[in-house]
């Protein structure tokens, strides 16, 4: 398959642009810095896909994997994948709280997968036999310590994503902090049945308090539709590019960073719009993104178009007990006890086991 992209390049400013703008310049003067590369197993799989719905073209020249009458494969029957990150010591409250977080999660999927993603050191055998069947997947990462803890989470979710479209894979992928997330309940309607396959974020609304219109986007949730597994390898690629700038070009919050890096790579699709992330109801755009394939000497440009769908935080994300925040709701699916509100995680999730059920965790 053939894409030709330098109309579609010419048509759209260059994200370095928005880079330059939040982070400071990048260490490249190329008009095409931007464009990323990705492994073959994502550009066949995404090639396949524009395929199946007849290389259907967007405004932006790019190829789409989501046309609307495109009818995707069933997943009403697909498993879920809730995976965490975490590294260094596992204290005594962190233990409690991801023991809790896992459990919720296994509470409302009784078949799902459970996954902690690591580095080579940290010890997570307390907590595996505590929860069961929890698998512990170790990564030797280059750069350690605080400054790169989040980039390295990142980059860790992208080579899961990667892993699960290479053994083709066919579970919803969703990526939880790690120890102040409680899920309350069954995330595969609500989160991916009433969406079109594609990749997803929460966004604050005009109940996330200051942060909403700075960092409209909240990266404690993310998730990864079954048939959209390429899709989120190519949007992460994009992520971490930006990322690994905004560390090595100017010094920033440790607490911001990936959400600054994300926000510049959503905010440049034509259909980005700051007035959207005010409302309170879930929505969708598509995001642009040029590739080139790993390996591939001619250099060829492609260009895919990636169904990015904002759930809204007061379901997906919700702060419970803050009411300048993202406030809960009774459709609430997962809450976010973030900060100081950690110390409550163990009220939170016993009040959501049934009558009769042991309790998540015996913390209170």
């Amino acid at each position: 398959m053939s894409f030709n992209m330098v109309a579609a390049c010419d048509r759209r400013d260059d994200i370095d642009g928005k880079v330059s703008e939040a982070f400071g310049p990048k260490p490249t003067t190329s008009r095409h810095a931007s464009l990323v590369s990705v492994e073959g197993a994502i550009d066949d799989a995404l090639q396949q896909r524009t395929k199946e719905i007849n290389r259907f073209a967007d405004r932006n020249g790019c190829y789409s994997t989501s046309a609307g009458s495109f009818k995707d494969k069933d997943t009403t029957n697909q498993q879920v994948v809730i995976a965490t990150f975490h590294v260094g010591n596992v204290t005594h409250a962190q233990h409690n709280n991801l023991v809790c977080t896992l459990r919720s999660a296994r509470l409302h999927h009784q078949k799902c997968r459970l996954v902690v993603l690591t580095d080579m050191q940290t010890d997570f055998t307390a907590i595996t036999q505590e929860v069961g069947n929890v698998k512990v997947k170790r990564h030797a990462f280059k750069q350690t310590g605080k400054v790169w803890a989040m980039y390295n989470r990142v980059k860790a979710e992208r080579l899961f994503l990667l892993e699960e479209l290479r053994r083709r894979g066919s579970s919803h992928v969703v990526f939880v902090d790690s120890n102040d997330i409680v899920i309350a309940g069954d995330l595969t309607g609500a989160m991916f049945h009433e969406h079109a396959p594609g990749v997803a974020f929460t966004f604050r609304g005009r109940t996330g308090g200051s942060a909403a219109k700075s960092m409209p986007i909240n990266l404690g949730v993310k998730a990864v539709h079954a048939n959209a597994l390429a899709e989120g390898a190519l949007v992460y690629t994009k992520f971490l590019e930006i990322f690994r700038a905004s560390l090595t070009n100017r010094t920033h919050s440790l607490f911001v960073t990936d959400q600054a890096s994300v926000h510049a790579m959503i905010s440049h699709s034509d259909n980005f719009r700051p007035s959207k992330f005010m409302r309170s109801r879930s929505f969708h755009y598509t995001l642009p993104i040029e590739y080139t394939r790993l390996g591939d000497m001619s250099g060829e440009r492609r260009c895919v178009s990636v169904l990015l769908n904002m759930l809204s935080c007061r379901i997906f994300n919700a702060q419970p007990f803050d009411r300048k925040a993202c406030r809960t709701s009774p459709l609430t699916k997962i809450y976010h006890l973030k900060g100081s509100l950690k110390s409550r995680m163990a009220e939170v999730c016993n009040t959501l086991v049934p009558d009769g059920a042991s309790p998540l965790t015996t913390e209170l």
